[in-house]
């Protein structure tokens, strides 16, 4: 197998330290970790599991340490170029929507093809319908945001999160909200993001139910990350 073949590390932590609990103690003490691209990460373990992955979206700055992206360090950028990098290279689906009650679904989702893609009208209304197809929702674009279940509103929130073609795709707390009690579902729809967008793909749940979904599974635990072995149920 050729050298091209070789999986590349798109995103790492650097001995990084970060926050303190009610002792005092860190959340995250010199925690390293290597993220493949075009692969499916899972972190549990709480807290840190949330904290480190603002860190490796960039929306946190470690306390000691660094993240790197493609090989470049971060910590010392400004917030504007790590915003920049943020926009044109990641997308964020968090555990709150932070969807815009008084808009419909599909103008939900068109928001940032305006805000940061910058496309005209109608390439973003073609785009916007065929996210929303890709979750599974393009028979709800009209509906209003207050309609859809939590389930319908987590797949809304991924289309946008799709809008700019992340190479990088942050998803927090993927076992609350999801498909009917069933976040497998939408691993699913997640792996399928990975493969049509060639996106990398990390995601933070409560426990390591969801590990035989993922390619990688890695446990915060006392401020410590470990990856799960393969025989845990992780799947190669």
């Amino acid at each position: 197998m050729g050298a091209s073949s070789q999986p590349h590390t798109i995103l790492s932590a650097e001995a990084v330290s970060c926050g303190g609990g009610p002792s005092g103690e860190r959340e995250l003490r010199n925690v390293t970790v290597s993220i493949q691209e075009k692969t499916l990460n899972l972190l549990f373990g709480e807290p840190g599991c949330h904290l480190l992955l603002r860190m490796l979206g960039l929306l946190e700055v470690p306390e000691e340490g660094d993240i790197l992206y493609r090989e470049t360090p971060t910590r010392s950028l400004s917030e504007q170029a790590r915003a920049t990098i943020r926009n044109q290279h990641f997308g964020f689906l968090f555990a709150e929507p932070y969807l815009l009650p008084s808009f419909s679904v599909v103008e939900n989702v068109a928001i940032p093809f305006f805000r940061i893609s910058a496309v005209d009208t109608g390439e973003a209304r073609k785009r916007t319908r065929a996210l929303l197809d890709f979750v599974g929702l393009g028979h709800r674009e009209q509906s209003a945001v207050a309609e859809l279940s939590p389930a319908e509103l987590q797949r809304v929130s991924l289309a946008r999160a799709l809008v700019n073609q992340p190479e990088i795709l942050m998803v927090e707390a993927i076992d609350r909200g999801s498909d009917d009690a069933n976040p497998w579902a939408f691993c699913g729809t997640l792996r399928r993001a990975a493969r049509e967008f060639a996106a990398t793909v990390i995601v933070t749940a409560s426990s390591n139910a969801l590990a035989k979904t993922m390619d990688n599974s890695f446990e915060i635990s006392r401020g410590s990350i470990r990856l799960v072995p393969e025989e845990g149920g992780v799947r190669a």
